[in-house]
């Protein structure tokens, strides 16, 4: 926006370039087909329009499609107004400068567009930029978005009053912004860095690996495992028990008839009812035996299986400490025996 004392001067140039615009029009420089020149000169009175409006921005942009279709001095002396009342001090003047460029020397227009362009190089403010010492040769310097060269900066710029921003950017280095307000005709001298070198953070040692703890839930697991393998193993070592203890109730019943066929009713006995009869009795007491520890261990084993379901289970064969359980019942004519072997 143009500062507030550019109002007057501003509607006398708005006024005058009117008169100068309507009393010659849009003078072509360069002969084109009828049909652009009628739509040039259209776009040309539809940024009169806007401009006599107070719409700077919508003058600018068709006086200068106006332009881009019918090169004219006379449009370039309305888009130095227009541009003028944006506040756009360098770019009016150069609209100008190519107006006057373009009016024959006898054009009553041109005197008025030298003017101005005497008028607003006085109110550019001027900046020049110097690299700090110690950058490197391909630092980068941008000023409102345009990157020029050091030497240029050095020598000095003209740039609009106003806010300008130069940035500064170094290979290694983050960008440093310099946000610069300068007032109409100023004068400013500066020197530029660019952002301070990353500085490498310090190595952090290895971090100490330590040695697994079993926690709760892994003892809690074992624990489970270990009392499921011993209910397989008190229903395996019961099973085999009441096997045991019905084979040998059969002997026993086998060896009653022995020595009911080989004795009579005064139990004198033949030697095979004598030899059935010892039999007889050890196969009873075995029996017997082998029915209650195998009822007591299945018992045992079934219910360490039903308390432990749902955990993992113990799978057939290798158990989860690492071996297998085999289980052999033996038996003879006068004693009975359950081998239980673990392996692991």
């Amino acid at each position: 926006m143009a500062p507030t004392f550019f109002r007057t001067t501003l509607t006398a140039v708005g006024c005058l370039v009117s008169g100068f615009a309507w009393a010659a029009g849009p003078e072509t420089a360069t002969p084109v087909d009828p049909a652009t020149h009628a739509r040039a000169d259209e776009l040309f009175k539809a940024g009169r329009v806007a401009a006599t409006a107070g719409d700077n921005r919508t003058a600018c942009d068709r006086f200068g499609e106006s332009e881009r279709l019918e090169p004219a001095p006379g449009t370039q002396l309305n888009l130095g107004a227009c541009e003028e009342g944006q506040g756009h001090i360098l770019a009016a003047r150069e609209h100008f400068r190519l107006a006057v460029a373009g009016f024959r020397p006898d054009d009553k227009r041109r005197p008025f567009a030298a003017g101005r362009v005497v008028e607003l190089s006085k109110r550019l403010a001027h900046l020049t930029v110097r690299l700090a010492p110690g950058l490197p040769a391909d630092t980068k310097l941008t000023v409102d978005g345009a990157q020029l060269d050091e030497k240029t900066l050095a020598q000095g710029i003209e740039v609009d009053p106003g806010k300008t921003t130069v940035v500064v950017a170094a290979t290694g280095r983050p960008p440093r912004s310099y946000d610069l307000e300068l007032g109409v005709a100023q004068s400013r001298d500066l020197i530029a860095e660019a952002g301070e070198p990353a500085t490498p953070s310090a190595a952090l040692p290895p971090p100490v690996s330590q040695p697994p703890r079993a926690s709760s839930d892994t003892a809690g697991s074992g624990s489970r495992e270990m009392l499921h393998t011993l209910g397989f193993v008190g229903a395996g070592v019961g099973a085999a028990g009441l096997v045991t203890g019905s084979i040998f109730g059969i002997l026993a019943l086998h060896e009653a008839s022995v020595v009911k066929a080989n004795c009579d009713s005064s139990f004198a006995c033949k030697p095979a009812g004598v030899s059935a009869g010892s039999s007889g009795r050890t196969d009873t007491v075995v029996s017997t035996t082998a029915f209650i520890a195998g009822g007591v261990l299945a018992a045992a084993g079934v219910y360490l299986l039903v308390t432990t379901w749902g955990h993992p289970s113990t799978p057939v064969g290798p158990t989860p400490l690492g071996g297998s359980i085999l289980i052999a019942p033996g038996f003879d004519r006068s004693a009975a025996s359950v081998t239980v072997l673990w392996r692991f």
